[in-house]
């Protein structure tokens, strides 16, 4: 519905309503890729896991890994320096300079005895049945002839499946993606050669990424604001000269997981300005 009160003045409201069968999602499933060996697991390491628990040593990756070396070559070696480090399990001391002389010297790749290396594969899938609709505000005045004038609008968006921040991280989820509300309001003037804009713009937080990593994790897009300013003059029927800055107030961006303490990303903006020219034949 619209209404037009004058030559430059309206308001309009409308409605708007999608229904989707199989809207497109993401899910994560484990799987193993091209023969691809895990070093990391496999007899070899199961056999060093035991050789350290066997010993009272402790158990990290570190102490895995230099094992593993010390038992694949029980023969030992000798550094550059002219130290000689023994082979073998009963070698093994779990010191630092033991690790360090074994990981220059050695690499452990993958080959027979080792486990599939499992991935967490992201996939498109073809996903349920959703509803999506809102309502959209819109009006436009200008103050007489004094060239002053505003402009503002409000998006409502609602829909019917979100994502469970409480659920199971192991199980896949369908959501909505990108689903906010939204305003902006603009201040206007338009005389004697000149156009000026300042706008604030604001989007309310939304789910931005669903079934990230292993864990099956959301992105969400904090709510953000931030003020623009554009200023235009026309010098004659030719040339044209304008000024624009973009988020004046320097706002950030900020990205979190499943709570607001899991920062995912945050990006530091800064004002942007541009001063430009045009000229027409």
């Amino acid at each position: 519905m619209e209404w037009y009160f004058s030559d430059n003045g309206y308001v309009s409201a409308g409605f708007w309503d999608k229904r989707v069968k199989n809207f497109i999602g993401n899910e994560v499933v484990d799987q193993e890729i091209f023969g691809i060996l895990d070093q990391t697991s496999g007899e070899r390491a199961r056999a060093a896991y035991q050789a350290l628990s066997d010993g009272g040593q402790a158990i990290n990756d570190s102490a895995l890994w230099t094992m593993m070396a010390m038992m694949e070559h029980p023969e030992g070696f000798t550094d550059g320096d002219g130290v000689f480090w023994a082979g073998g399990a009963a070698a093994y001391n779990g010191s630092g300079a033991q690790h360090v002389a074994w990981a220059t010297k050695f690499d452990i790749v993958s080959g027979p005895g080792d486990d599939p290396y499992v991935f967490g594969v992201t996939r498109p899938v073809n996903n349920k049945e959703a509803n999506i609709h809102g309502w959209e505000f819109a009006g436009q005045y200008f103050f007489g002839d004094t060239g002053f004038g505003v402009l503002a609008n409000y998006t409502v968006v609602r829909g019917d499946v979100g994502f469970d921040n409480l659920a199971d991280p192991n199980e896949n989820q369908f959501a909505l993606l990108g689903l906010s509300d939204s305003a902006n309001v603009v201040l206007m003037y338009e005389n004697f050669g000149f156009t000026v804009r300042l706008a604030y713009n604001w989007r309310d937080e939304f789910l931005s990424q669903v079934n990230v990593g292993s864990s099956r994790n959301p992105i969400y897009v904090e709510e953000y604001d931030q003020v623009d300013l554009s200023v235009g003059y026309d010098l004659n029927d030719h040339l044209s000269v304008s000024f624009e800055g973009l988020n004046l107030t320097e706002e950030d961006v900020r990205w979190h997981g499943r709570s607001e303490k899991q920062l995912w990303f945050l990006e530091d903006q800064g004002a942007r300005y541009a001063l430009g020219a045009r000229y027409k034949f």
